[in-house]
């Protein structure tokens, strides 16, 4: 019981809607184990930092398309490329090498890829039992005609802290039913609702994971029929669960209204072919406030107004691919929404960058698209993770709103540094759970009493804590989030006649680099706090000198270089 203990109280706010919800804040990307060389390997996002900055770890196994779960307070739990499901120290948990079976599993699982296709994976909380997780995965057989979804249940307990598979292949939908695999929360704010559109027909699934488990609910035949090449596809609900969303290169765009009470779907869209359907490839993604809806087609990004009642009249064109190739093509295809408000867009094939819209929630170029903004240190693999959208909590005072949940607004923002401007810094708010008021400290007695705050101009380098306090009729919350400008390296010079000292990184938290030039024969340099007390001095030689910052108390302080002749030139440095 002694480890048993902080596992579970470490998965505890799964069935607690009050608390943080970082689910999804952990991506894995990439394919082809540990050939750094050849930038084949895995890629790592957290956006538990203010940048989702990618990061290369050693991946044993492909990562395809995961489906991935991270604990509430933003730890990876586990993900799965369709053919292992695979723990936080990336290797299979226990019982989990193996979760499929048959001629795909032959074919691509066991050569060391993941399961083809899109959406065919995801992994859920278990509701009402804070140690499980449910990981849905499909099943082909030789001829491709039948296409099963199954289910295995995971377990975390004091003897597999990492997890275990207590049961699997549980087969649960007819054997056509096709991939593009979406979840949504219950309208109680707890349980979870799938769909699952059938093949070749206008027929969908609709499915419930509750504490009781997983079960279907309803067949509904809606809609216009679609093809069979769903993989080239994806499916996707606004984040407030409100309308279910598919596009599909030959049959265009589908639009549903959806009821997270009773499951249901209803008032269908359709807009035709979106262009050449010899464009193989369709991606869907919608505003973190559930307005704006985004559409790809392999060479052109469109966006749609959901809030108007004649949606399909709202289409504007974004952008139009760039063709720029690394090393393949980065065409449009599949986007997801992250925790940080943007939206990111995979490519149709491996590649070793992303675009990103970054104010989706902003009309036509407003939004700030960005084809192939975000390098990446290894190829991603073909479309995008399958991660649900965690933070639309219940409807409060609807039917089904039944658990009596604590609706207390979680805070949330993140910060951007204008790229011509390096103090200029804009906040975008991303709280949830239906925050009513909103509080800004900046410091210094700058408050401001809006949702929206205002553009700070911080006039100087340094590190400045911004907190946000929401409120509504069940509590509040605050969150604080440092905010960090600074450059690169930093360089002490009086003009072009005097070499600079260079100093990196700054801020500094650790060691603090200087590369002194020579300047003459006695050199020293001097560190002093802000209220003008010297920290440290020594003598100066030419040459790369480090020095241990790590006992620094945190804060702003002064650098100087003095030279034998008196003469001194300063700048800032911040000890983090």
């Amino acid at each position: 019981m002694k480890n048993l203990l902080p596992i579970i109280l470490y998965f505890i706010c799964l069935s607690q809607l009050f608390c943080q919800a970082k689910q999804d804040y952990i991506w894995i990307l990439g394919y082809d184990p540990n050939k750094p060389e050849l930038f084949l390997g895995g890629v790592l996002l957290d956006f538990n930092q203010n940048l989702g900055e990618p990061k290369y770890f050693n991946i044993e196994y492909d990562a395809q398309v995961p489906g991935i779960l991270s604990s509430p307070s933003g730890r990876l739990l586990l993900y799965t490329n369709g053919c292992t499901v695979i723990g936080s120290d990336h290797m299979p948990i226990a019982e989990g090498d193996t979760i499929s079976y048959g001629y795909v599993w032959d074919n691509y699982c066991g050569n060391d890829l993941g399961y083809p296709g899109t959406q065919n994976n995801l992994i859920l909380p278990f509701p009402g039992d804070s140690t499980k997780a449910v990981v849905f995965y499909k099943f082909t057989t030789e001829d491709y005609l039948h296409n099963i979804l199954y289910y295995a249940l995971v377990e975390f307990n004091d003897e597999y802290p990492l997890g275990i598979i207590v049961s699997k292949d549980h087969e649960f939908i007819d054997p056509k039913s096709s991939a593009l695999i979406t979840a949504t929360r219950h309208a109680n704010g707890r349980d979870w609702w799938l769909i699952l559109p059938d093949n070749a027909t206008n027929r969908f699934y609709t499915m419930l994971l509750d504490p009781n488990g997983v079960s279907v609910k309803d067949t509904q035949a809606i809609g216009q029929p679609w093809e069979e090449r769903e993989w080239a596809s994806q499916a996707v609900f606004t984040p407030d669960g409100s309308k279910y969303i598919r596009c599909n290169p030959w049959k265009g765009l589908d639009i549903f209204d959806f009821d997270r009470c009773t499951g249901q779907l209803s008032n269908p869209i359709e807009s035709g072919p979106l262009s050449n359907p010899i464009l193989v490839g369709c991606g869907a993604g919608v505003s973190v406030d559930s307005r704006y809806l985004f559409v790809s087609n392999v060479k052109y990004l469109y966006q749609y107004d959901l809030m108007d009642p004649d949606i399909l009249s709202t289409r504007v064109l974004i952008d139009s691919f760039d063709g720029y190739i690394n090393p393949f093509p980065t065409s449009f295809y599949q986007m997801m929404l992250a925790p940080d408000g943007k939206l990111y867009m995979f490519s149709t094939n491996g590649v070793k960058s992303i675009h990103v819209i970054n104010h989706p929630e902003r009309r036509d170029q407003a939004c700030g698209f960005v084809q192939h903004l975000m390098e990446l240190p290894a190829y991603a693999d073909i479309g995008s993770p399958n991660i649900p959208y965690y933070r639309s909590g219940p409807l409060i005072g609807s039917g089904c709103d039944t658990l009596g949940a604590n609706m207390s607004p979680i805070a949330d923002f993140r910060y951007e540094i204008d790229s011509l401007s390096p103090y200029l810094v804009r906040f975008k708010e991303l709280s949830y759970f239906n925050p009513e008021t909103w509080h800004w400290d900046f410091g210094g007695g700058n408050f401001v009493e809006d949702r929206i705050p205002p553009e700070i101009d911080f006039m100087e380098k340094g590190i400045y804590p911004v907190c946000l306090n929401v409120s509504n009729e069940y509590g509040e919350h605050t969150f604080c989030r440092n905010v960090i400008l600074r450059d690169t390296v930093t360089s002490i010079g009086s003009g072009d006649h005097l070499p600079a000292l260079r100093i990196h990184p700054n801020p500094a938290d650790d060691v603090l680099f200087l590369d002194i030039p020579s300047l003459g024969d006695k050199m020293t340099i001097s560190i002093h706090n802000i209220l003008g007390t010297k920290v440290y001095e020594t003598w100066a030689t030419p040459g790369i000198a480090q020095l241990d910052v790590s006992k620094f108390t945190p804060g702003l302080y002064i650098i100087t270089l003095v030279l034998q002749d008196n003469f001194s030139y300063a700048t800032k440095i911040v000890i983090k």
